[in-house]
């Protein structure tokens, strides 16, 4: 999630792990970064337990919080018809 454009670097970059430099120009809500973090929010909803016990006690999963700032967008999954 924490996925930043970085001025005349040409992938995403992590922002948690990069250090900042003078005159570096950071974007953290570009429309590129937007379908990274939605891609990645994406991914940790699949991979996410079905009986998580924090889940479960409504409105204390931060998954939740970034799922309403975040995700509200279509899945781009594709289930399997059985």
């Amino acid at each position: 999630m924490c996925l930043v454009e970085i001025d005349k670097m040409p992938k995403l970059q992590i922002a948690c792990n990069t250090r900042a430099t003078e005159g570096m120009v950071v974007k953290t809500s570009s429309p590129k970064t937007k379908v990274a973090q939605s891609a990645v929010l994406e991914f940790i909803l699949v991979n996410h337990p079905i009986d998580c016990p924090i889940c479960d006690q409504a409105g204390e999963c931060k998954l939740q919080d970034y799922y309403m700032d975040y995700g509200k967008y279509r899945s781009q999954m594709k289930l399997k018809q059985k």
